[in-house]
């Protein structure tokens, strides 16, 4: 007797009184179907964002791309290797390897080490390609093919992504003066360039030099200030001219830069580059070297 109430008991206290209501009303259901519908929509949403990041990205990085053509040099040990041509357009780069060129290596190497050309050693690479390049870049490999110049262009960034891009052309190219004329001009900064020192054929360079990198001189004068540093004058209401003002600050330490539209006008030019001394006697120095 006292068994089968043990048993009677035990039976009905294991006995899940409010499973069959639970499944009844098909609760555990719902509930897995609303954490289904939650779970998509974060889905969904997190995709958007990582959509709107990768976008972003991508803006962001073609920022930092070449925005129009460029000259670099590549060098060793002060000794040109390449010139580069950056077409940005064209989706190109034109390689001249200039390490065969007949150029009195010798000299360049005194020129380089003279005072005259203390932190001016881009100028003189100006000077001896009549070429005014937007970067000079230290080069150790020996081949030029697309793996190395990456590997060189590596810290430099707006280079290195065009130069990444699978749709971007390498081309070799025989070296010539003609090569860096294939650049779009700069109509839109005219020049103007006046020799403040009387050394004769100053002005006639820097403009082939200025040129032949895609600028336009529209004058060449001279008058008797004898500046001793090379002072730049600019619109500074003419974006175009922005980019040689950049150019000029970097290659030539010391350069006076004044922003004056009055001044310029005057010229009927965007910008005005009154070379000084300093220029002066850097070209005396490199004609009586290169040209003797």
């Amino acid at each position: 007797m006292d068994d089968e109430v043990l048993k009677d008991y035990s039976a009905k206290k294991t006995t899940p009184a409010f499973r069959p209501q639970v499944e009844k009303n098909g609760s555990p259901r719902l509930f897995r179907v609303l954490m289904s519908w939650r779970s998509l929509q974060w889905l969904v949403l997190s995709a958007s964002l990582l959509a709107l990041v990768w976008v972003g990205f991508r803006a962001w990085e073609d920022r930092q791309g070449l925005l129009h053509t460029q000259r670099v040099l590549l060098v060793n040990e002060q000794q040109p290797v390449a010139v580069l041509l950056f077409q940005v357009e064209q989706k190109q780069l034109l390689v001249s390897d200039v390490r065969q060129l007949n150029l009195d290596r010798a000299a360049l190497e005194q020129i380089m080490t003279a005072s005259v050309a203390a932190e001016r050693n881009h100028l003189v690479y100006n000077l001896l390609f009549a070429t005014n390049f937007d970067a000079v870049i230290d080069y150790g490999a020996n081949s030029l093919d697309r793996e190395s110049l990456l590997q060189a262009f590596s810290q430099q960034r707006p280079y290195y992504l065009f130069l990444k891009n699978p749709d971007v052309l390498v081309r070799e190219q025989a070296f010539t003066t003609a090569v860096t004329l294939l650049g779009e001009q700069v109509f839109a900064c005219p020049v103007a360039l006046i020799n403040t020192t009387g050394e004769v054929g100053l002005a006639t360079t820097w403009a082939e030099i200025l040129q032949n990198s895609s600028f336009s001189v529209i004058k060449k004068t001279d008058n008797q200030d004898n500046l001793s540093h090379t002072r730049l004058v600019y619109d500074p209401a003419m974006e175009a001219c922005q980019g040689l003002v950049d150019r000029w600050r970097q290659i030539l330490p010391g350069i006076e830069i004044v922003e004056s539209q009055e001044q310029v006008q005057e010229h009927r030019a965007a910008l005005a580059l009154y070379l000084g001394r300093d220029l002066a006697d850097l070209y005396v120095f490199f004609v009586d070297l290169f040209h003797r």
